[in-house]
């Protein structure tokens, strides 16, 4: 409710790192605390009383929708996805590697989904002071260290009888890779899955990585392919989230353009899913006329997107687009 204090609370979350969307909510409430309220990280704005369809609307855009990114039909991604599910019955760890933007967390889901229940936990091992990540991953008592204000029970914990997903273990420290090693096997202990951007050997072999904890991987690792060596994939995928993205910003389907869909299968996309799933979500809101053509296909900063690599022949194009 925006008539508490909604930034502090916000601050509170992000000082605990508690990774939530927040629905901010009021009755009359002045826009200026509606404002404080997004500008502080809330998700949206919601008045009251509550609205069937303003709710669900908000909760649609925030909502994560992994499954939206595991589609195509490319041979290499189709049997590392299959393999993937496989394994979700089992309770061994699974190592989940490929460049940045692949869709690793989103195999993790469906990995998760295989295995039959249970929460999922999300830990990112990056940009996080040893500390920090210590107690996210195995808690800390009120006062441990500057803004623990209460206790809080780690991932290893709380995940029990489900998942965590250790996002970028290859960045997990040293001075921690130890104690996962030790609680992957502990009674209750949550099914652990990880991803990781780089060479898990090259990490060994340097001396920055753990070759015991490597090794708990062994029995399943699965490698996502990049989105430029997925052929046709990359239209298929361009195509589900331009229909989605329509649809949360309540506009009519779009038309994919040849001219448009020309560019997106030229491109090398070295963001991968992720950077196309942006991508398409800018070309529906640039769309006036519900059309997606060249110029609504642009990077972050608006510039339009240019072909580094071979442009397929129109006819494969033409094919693309009516799948």
């Amino acid at each position: 409710d925006v008539a508490t204090d909604v930034p502090g609370f916000m601050a509170d979350l992000i000082e605990e790192r508690f990774a939530v969307p927040v629905l901010a909510c009021g009755i009359d409430a002045p826009a200026e605390r509606a404002v404080a309220a997004i500008r502080a990280g809330a998700a949206d704005y919601i008045p009251l009383p509550p609205d069937r369809e303003l709710i669900a609307a908000a909760i649609r855009q925030i909502a994560v929708l992994p499954e939206q990114t595991l589609i195509g039909e490319d041979p290499v991604f189709t049997r590392a996805l299959s393999f993937a599910r496989a394994m979700g019955p089992s309770h061994a760890p699974i190592l989940i590697s490929g460049e940045r933007g692949t869709g690793k967390q989103s195999v993790a889901h469906a990995v998760h989904a295989a295995g039959g229940g249970g929460s999922f936990h999300t830990v990112e091992c990056v940009g996080v002071a040893p500390d920090i990540l210590a107690s996210e991953l195995f808690g800390h008592d009120a006062g441990a260290f500057p803004g623990a204000r209460a206790q809080r029970l780690g991932a290893f914990t709380t995940a029990r009888g489900g998942t965590l997903f250790l996002r970028d273990i290859d960045q997990l420290p040293c001075v921690l890779q130890q104690r996962v090693y030790g609680a992957i096997d502990e009674p209750g202990a949550p099914r652990l899955i990880a991803s990781n951007s780089r060479a898990m050997g090259s990490l060994v072999e340097a001396g920055c990585f753990r070759a015991d904890l490597l090794a708990r991987f062994a029995l399943a690792s699965i490698t996502i392919p990049p989105l430029r060596d997925r052929g046709d994939d990359v239209i298929l995928l361009a195509k589900s989230f331009l229909s989605r993205f329509a649809a949360i910003e309540g506009r009519p389907a779009p038309i994919l353009t040849q001219e448009a869909a020309q560019l997106i299968a030229g491109y090398e996309w070295p963001g991968n899913v992720s950077e196309l799933q942006e991508a398409m979500h800018r070309a529906v809101l640039l769309a006036d006329d519900g059309a997606i053509d060249g110029d609504t296909i642009v990077l972050a900063d608006g510039s339009r997107i240019r072909s580094p690599i071979a442009e397929p022949s129109e006819a494969s194009v033409e094919a693309l687009v009516g799948k």
